[in-house]
């Protein structure tokens, strides 16, 4: 590996895949730098070896910055939540709209001319959620570029330090019984070290680029049924109660107007609506031996 090879930027690589991802490619000698809003959120990955974290703005001149000695960025910054917008809101409009069209400029000014960018099952214009809307204006800003770009959409993704199935396990141990919006919308979940491996594969192997993917694991659930797995994993499980599309819609706007983080927004119900499985088997990144979410959940839900 010459000097430039071997150095990789992350954007948002605090978080949960940032995490393993960084642990990863750091482990098999790569230099990354991860670029963070706050340096301070960060502070798990400060002991990691041939790591640099530096904050950065959402700008050009401070993405070009520091992504200049980087052949490869891997793009996996994404938000959640939103206030309401047209064709969404503001937090989606900086976050998956803004950064990435800076992003696309800046990659071209510092000569870095592989993006590696991180989007999600069900993006389309015509979407019926802002999120999967403005993921769709991310991939066209990409697609629109004359860069190496390979674009990945996972499905929700579990492992150890999750906030999917780890925040269910929590319910079943601290509810008497769980209401449940979206009971019957249909997941494909991918592995973290699954998605891992498919992003360090898109690094190294120039036949990826300008290809998007779905990733996705072995099985399909409904939520309902992932829901209940964290429960009998545990040996904590508690009634899980459906609720109606009117009354979840009751128990979403609720939960915006509570102060602090919100967990379900109505906009998260809008992406529920439409499956988040792959739909064409053509367009799946093509994985060997696929891990088994029973298999993983149940050695890190148990602890």
């Amino acid at each position: 590996m010459n000097s430039k090879a071997n150095k990789i930027s992350v954007l948002g690589g605090n978080g949960f895949i940032g995490t393993n991802l960084i642990s990863t490619l750091v482990s098999q000698n790569y230099h990354v730098t991860v670029l963070v809003r706050k340096r301070e959120n960060a502070k798990h990955l400060w002991p990691l070896p041939l790591t640099d974290i530096v904050e950065y703005e959402n700008t050009v001149p401070s993405i070009s910055r520091l992504i200049a000695e980087s052949k490869t960025v891997v793009n996996l910054v994404g938000v959640l939540q939103s206030k309401v917008g047209n064709p969404w809101g503001i937090e989606f409009e900086n976050a998956h709209v803004k950064l990435t069209s800076n992003l696309v400029e800046s990659s071209k000014l510092s000569d870095c001319k592989k993006i590696i960018h991180i989007s999600a099952l069900g993006t389309s214009k015509d979407a019926p959620s802002m999120y999967l809307r403005s993921k769709a204006e991310g991939e066209r800003i990409l697609q629109d570029s004359d860069l190496n770009t390979t674009i990945l959409r996972p499905s929700v993704v579990f492992g150890p330090g999750d906030k999917f199935l780890s925040m269910f396990a929590k319910m079943h141990k601290f509810l008497p019984f769980i209401p449940l919006a979206s009971y019957k919308s249909l997941f494909q979940p991918i592995y973290v070290g699954d998605l891992i491996r498919i992003i360090q594969f898109c690094i190294e192997n120039p036949s990826k680029n300008h290809r998007s993917y779905d990733c996705v694991g072995p099985e399909v659930f409904s939520l309902g049924e992932l829901v209940n797995i964290a429960g009998i994993i545990t040996k904590k499980q508690k009634p899980v109660i459906p609720l109606p599309n009117i009354l979840a819609r009751i128990q979403a706007f609720m939960m915006e107007k509570i102060p602090g983080p919100t967990i379900l927004s109505r906009d998260n119900l809008d992406s529920a609506s439409i499956p988040n499985i792959a739909q064409n088997p053509k367009e799946i990144f093509p994985l060997s031996n696929p891990t088994d979410i029973k298999s993983v959940a149940s050695e890190y839900l148990i602890t």
